[in-house]
């Protein structure tokens, strides 16, 4: 199964499943009015999901465990950054990368989401849009949208590098 969120309005999140066989698509419980989620992740030994949400600054920027059956969140606590908008585990350690829009890329402790440390600034780049790792956890590649077609970035933490990974802009 793939997992998802469906933003659905500022402060509206839906959790669905996907079956990679046959397309069935299925809503893991209700909507959730009030909470807005723009990155989940599975955790690559539990398979757990979680979550990193928060629309402004006011909110906190609440990290979540969802049930992959039900949609229930588990409130785990909260980073102090509002506009989350990306969340990726990083396979080789297992640990939880949110992108915050505008501001950078943490690492982020799901037994005390407040300790969390930055890992790359992005103030000088217009609103993140996600982040995924790739298989061996070497690069994380960071969409960035633009006031044209949004941009793939890359972000190399072994030598600190963050690059267009290419000239071509997508859609």
């Amino acid at each position: 199964y793939i997992y998802a969120v469906e933003d659905m309005g500022p402060l509206d999140s839906q959790f669905f499943s996907v079956n990679i066989f046959t397309g069935e698509y299925t809503d893991l419980g209700p909507t959730h009015p009030g909470v807005d989620i723009e990155g989940i992740d599975t955790h690559p030994v539990t398979g757990e999901l979680y979550g990193a949400g928060g629309d402004t600054l006011a909110d906190g920027g609440p990290i979540f465990r969802i049930d992959r059956e039900t949609g229930e969140l588990t409130l785990l606590g909260y980073t102090g950054h509002g506009n989350q908008v990306g969340a990726s585990f990083r396979p080789t350690d297992n640990t939880f990368w949110v992108m915050v829009e505008s501001v950078g890329i943490y690492v982020v402790d799901l037994t005390n989401p407040a300790n969390n440390t930055e890992m790359l600034a992005l103030s000088g780049y217009n609103t993140p849009g996600g982040i995924a790792w790739n298989a061996d956890g070497s690069l994380l590649s960071v969409t960035v949208n633009t006031p044209g077609p949004d941009q793939l970035y890359v972000y190399n933490p072994a030598d600190g590098r963050f690059s267009l990974l290419s000239p071509r802009a997508f859609r």
